[in-house]
């Protein structure tokens, strides 16, 4: 039994028929394939997900979990299948944020216990909590994380939602910001070298690395 959110796409969610799709759930499919067994996934929003374990739900999450020292202590880890990149997302007119101590006071919608929320809290953001990411999408749609003239959303691997609805894009780099700029300069020609390697995985091409 597997635990996942089974509503973060592209790695985990329901397609248009209503069956769990993605690419944590293809990778969780070939390891019970190899092992020659049968998997059942159990669907749990974030915030209970890992906790879940502990109260044996499941056998094993699988669901873009970050590895960090504080989870090493309790949980054993897979190698890594999957690298990824935070991302704000900000209207087009805002020109006040350029760097991290820039999110100072503004209103950011995440699940309280991602890695995402820590650096949020680290350069002093307030979190709008959310059990997971369609609500995220959701508040950031309906204005409702909405700071004077600014609405933002820190993503990890949604990138077509990012290229979809907003006007300008920062990438980030291990809490430093790596380029800036609208949402069609980025994608189509990024500038900087971690971008271009970024966004050829994401497309699965190199037509953007220099």
């Amino acid at each position: 039994m597997i635990g996942t959110e089974g509503t973060f796409a592209p790695f985990s969610y329901h397609d248009d028929n209503d069956n769990l799709v993605g690419y944590d759930v293809e990778v969780s499919e070939a390891l019970a394939k190899e092992l020659g067994v049968k998997v059942k996934f159990v669907e749990v929003k974030w915030d209970s997900l890992i906790a879940g374990l502990d109260s044996d739900k499941y056998d094993l999450v699988t669901n873009q979990v970050a590895i960090t020292a504080e989870r090493k202590k309790k949980y054993d880890f897979s190698i890594p299948h999957t690298y990824s990149y935070p991302a704000i997302i900000t209207k087009k007119d805002n020109t006040e944020i350029t760097k991290m101590r820039d999110i100072k006071g503004r209103k950011f919608s995440q699940t309280g216990s991602s890695n995402f929320s820590k650096i949020v809290e680290k350069y002093n953001g307030e979190i709008v909590a959310t059990n997971d990411w369609n609500e995220n999408v959701s508040l950031v749609e309906q204005g409702r994380v909405a700071d004077e003239n600014i609405t933002m959303i820190i993503v990890t691997h949604e990138m077509s939602f990012a290229h979809q609805i907003s006007d300008k894009v920062i990438f980030m780099d291990q809490g430093q910001i790596v380029e800036s700029s609208t949402a069609k300069q980025i994608f189509d020609h990024p500038q900087m070298p971690r971008t271009q390697q970024f966004l050829a995985r994401y497309r699965g091409d190199t037509d953007y690395i220099i």
